[in-house]
């Protein structure tokens, strides 16, 4: 078991000072001890121990949704690997540093590595909050799992006209479904453009149209408009916007009862949605064989009864 120790150094930089802007943008250094067991692996002063931070949470997200990703943490020059884990097989990883004290022949189970670098997230953002720091790791930390919902998708660009069923567990909840309104919109998708001119449907358990997503981008930015039919039955319209491009990242942002909200998406099919910078929920695809499994799990138990909107956002953004 690896255990990050660390103390921040907790004073703040001047405005006029050229460290200042480094600080506000997540450059908060510290010391760093990484202890395996008794013994010391690894201990430097003056470490950004948030930037490193940002590489964990990062490759946490990837391994919890069942991709093995390598991590390398590196000097700027890229010459050095302050620290790297490796995915070797059978679930074990190999850890290392250019500065270790020692080689570490044991190896890490998955179980484990994330276990640890869940723990120095936690702690870091505990104390970074304390301090109001601007950059924090609320959108890597996810609360207990409320509800999952899953369907399975071919490979198969007439699956997108397919009604494809939801299951939560073994619970069939409903069906996901792309229709056009005419063959020439079915046409025009074939041209390259901003958006597409499928529409998506979501039904309940009991065939009630839940959600119907349709494309309304203008130029280059891409827009789709989310109408939504909750529980009560009252009918919501919802625009969810293209916000920017950040580090091969998509943003997306809609409103939904005066609330904010953000869709994260990333180009290796991973997606989030937060509010107030925690996540709500996420979503995952991965490519089996000759079909996609995807997966949308719910954080917190106050959006379970808005479940519906949440998958329809979620396949209309990062799916469609």
């Amino acid at each position: 078991m690896l255990t990050f120790l660390f103390e921040l150094d907790k004073s703040i930089p001047q405005k006029d000072e050229p460290k200042y802007d480094a600080y506000t943008k997540g450059f908060i250094e510290g010391d760093l001890t990484i202890r395996v067991s008794d013994s010391v692996l690894f201990q430097k002063s003056c470490m950004k121990v948030a930037e490193l931070g940002i590489y964990l949470g990062q490759w946490m997200e990837q391994v919890q949704h069942g991709q093995n990703a390598h991590m390398n943490y590196e000097t700027s020059d890229r010459e050095e690997v302050i620290l790297g884990f490796f995915y070797e097989e059978d679930d074990q990883w190999k850890v290392s540093s250019s500065w270790q004290q020692f080689e570490l022949q044991e190896r890490l189970s998955t179980t484990k590595l994330v276990e640890s670098v869940g723990r120095y997230l936690y702690e870091l953002n505990k104390e970074l909050r304390a301090i109001e720091y601007p950059v924090t790791f609320d959108q890597y930390l996810r609360g207990e799992r409320m509800m999952q919902l899953s369907y399975k998708r071919l490979c198969d660009s007439k699956a997108d006209t397919t009604s494809i069923e939801v299951y939560n567990e073994s619970e069939r909840v409903g069906a996901v479904r792309g229709y056009y309104k005419n063959t020439l919109m079915k046409v025009l998708d074939f041209i390259p453009k901003v958006g597409s001119n499928i529409i998506y449907e979501i039904k309940d358990s009991k065939d009630n149209i839940r959600v119907i997503a349709k494309d309304v981008s203008r130029q280059r930015q891409r827009r789709i408009l989310v109408t939504y039919i909750d529980h009560n039955d009252a009918e919501h319209e919802i625009l969810v916007c293209d916000g920017k491009l950040l580090d091969a990242n998509f943003l997306f942002t809609f409103t939904y009862k005066t609330e904010e909200y953000v869709v994260h998406k990333t180009t290796i099919g991973l997606g989030k949605l937060l509010r107030n910078g925690y996540v709500i929920a996420d979503w995952n695809i991965r490519l089996e064989e000759d079909m996609y499994d995807i997966e949308m799990t719910v954080y917190d138990e106050g959006y379970i009864e808005d479940q519906y909107l949440l998958l329809g956002v979620f396949h209309a953004v990062l799916y469609g």
